[in-house]
C-alpha cells in the first residue's frame, strides 16, 4: 500500500508545483514559499486559497500511476513489489 500512496502523493504534488509556478509567473514573484518556513509576512501575502482554487480545479489521473502487484511468498522467499 507504501507504493500506490507514494506514487499518488507525487502526482498530487507535481501538479501543486506546477499550480505555484503559475501563480509566480503570472504575478511575477521572485519565489513561492510554505507559510510555515516564514518568520514573520503580512497576512495578505498568504496565497493557499489561491492555490487551493487553482488545484480544486484540476483532474488528477490516477490511471496514469504504475499499477502494483503483490505476489504471494512462498515459504523463505523475501517480500518484493513490481511496477509496470
Amino acid at each position: 500500500m507504501a507504493a500506490e500512496e507514494n506514487s499518488a502523493n507525487a502526482l498530487v504534488m507535481k501538479l501543486l508545483q506546477e499550480e505555484c509556478e503559475k501563480w509566480r509567473a503570472t504575478k511575477k514573484a521572485v519565489a513561492v514559499t510554505a507559510k510555515q518556513n516564514l518568520l514573520a509576512a503580512d497576512a495578505g501575502a498568504d496565497i493557499t486559497a489561491e492555490i487551493v482554487t487553482a488545484m480544486n480545479g484540476r483532474v488528477l489521473d490516477f490511471q496514469l500511476l504504475p499499477a502494483v502487484q503483490v505476489k504471494k511468498r512462498e515459504c523463505g522467499d523475501k517480500p518484493k513489489e513490481e511496477t509496470k
